[in-house]
């Protein structure tokens, strides 16, 4: 009987690890190129995809993409969409007519289903000049901040002086332009309602990230957290939360409506973070970088609730880790897709990763 009893124990314990084994991701394409930027279409069956040459639009049923556009180097990488796929945005780069002159970079209002510009929001001088992007969820208010390249001619700069500027799209109006002392400003965010502007800017090659009313252009705090880089920040959807990740591995939450609190950091290992991407409700984050390991964490609790994993390659390469780039939720929240740098499109259940709890410190504001 007491044989029996522990065999029956033995198999209920293998079926609750089998229960909780973590899912393999599902591939849904391979493009081979760096992906840059991934947003699911409302009813889940399109992707956008931006990779480090064109616009990809995926059919996942059909496992078909179509390239929607070439990118022409003002920043492969910036392509905001709103999430019911109705307002998007991208930087476009004209070479100079003439020798000795600077090209002419251009911020365009788009469609995100065919990438075809519907209006040009600011067009301006530069040379060799990358443009980071961020829409508002209704795709009302636009961000850019300018990251001026290396355009030297005759010891003249032809470069864009570093800054950021927010513009109300519904009719092209400049609602916010920061320029004083900013050498670059190399990630920015808009809260959904327009009222908050986060940075991340560099100057006297110091780097900091810093909020600003949009209104008035007053600063409002500079956020200290991170013991190096900040590689992103993001708003969560209702607006509560702001995230920024960090090269230092951490994510770290910061409460928007106490004056940008920091709330939690949450970190897991020595992972540098690349993607971030909230859930559309809120209530989960989701994280990952050059080790393909995503933690997703509960903004409610600030625990570690999932964790998906790359699948091994069958064929490693020496000295390479795999780098997950993007990361996006669907819809309704119950499906979560990665890009990397290899070019993969990947996809878990949001309900089947496996459960964790370390690596959080909570700071309760």
């Amino acid at each position: 009987m007491r044989h029996e009893i522990r065999l029956l124990a033995i198999a209920l314990a293998a079926c609750t690890v089998a229960a909780a084994q973590e899912p393999e991701p599902v591939v849904a394409y391979d493009f081979q190129h760096a992906i840059f930027h991934i947003y699911i279409s409302p009813d889940g069956r399109k992707i956008l995809i931006g990779t480090s040459s064109n616009a990809q639009l995926l059919d996942v049923t059909e496992k078909r993409a179509e390239t929607l556009c070439f990118f022409d180097g003002a920043n492969s990488s910036e392509m905001p969409c709103t999430p019911d796929w109705t307002v998007g945005a991208r930087a476009s780069w004209a070479a100079p007519s003439a020798a000795g002159e600077s090209g002419t970079t251009s911020i365009l209002m788009v469609d995100p289903r065919t990438m075809k510009t519907v209006q040009t929001i600011a067009k301006f001088k530069a040379n060799l000049h990358n443009v980071k992007l961020n829409l508002s969820p209704n795709g009302k208010y636009l961000a850019y901040g300018m990251v001026p390249g290396g355009g030297i001619i005759k010891g003249t700069s032809l470069d864009q002086p570093g800054g950021i500027k927010v513009f109300d799209t519904t009719n092209g109006k400049e609602l916010l332009s920061l320029s004083t002392n900013i050498e670059s400003a190399p990630q920015v965010a808009i809260s959904p309602d327009g009222k908050y502007l986060a940075g991340v800017v560099k100057e006297n090659k110091v780097s900091s990230l810093r909020v600003w009313e949009v209104a008035t252009g007053k600063l409002l705090t500079t956020l200290e957290g991170h013991t190096n880089i900040v590689s992103g920040i993001q708003f969560s959807p209702d607006g509560q939360w702001l995230a920024s990740i960090g090269d230092d591995g951490a994510a770290i939450l910061w409460n928007a409506a106490k004056g940008f609190a920091k709330v939690a950091t949450l970190k897991k290992g020595p992972d540098v973070l690349y993607a971030k991407a909230f859930s559309p409700d809120g209530s989960l984050l989701a994280v990952a970088g050059k080790q393909g390991v995503v933690t997703v964490w509960d903004t409610k609790t600030k625990k570690a609730a999932l964790t998906f994993h790359l699948p091994k390659p069958k064929q490693p390469k020496k000295g390479a880790s795999p780098t997950i780039l993007r990361l996006v939720f669907d819809k309704e929240g119950k499906q979560l897709v990665a890009g990397t740098d290899e070019g993969l499109v990947l996809t878990w259940p949001v309900n089947a990763g496996t459960a964790t709890d370390s690596g959080t410190k909570t700071d309760d504001k």
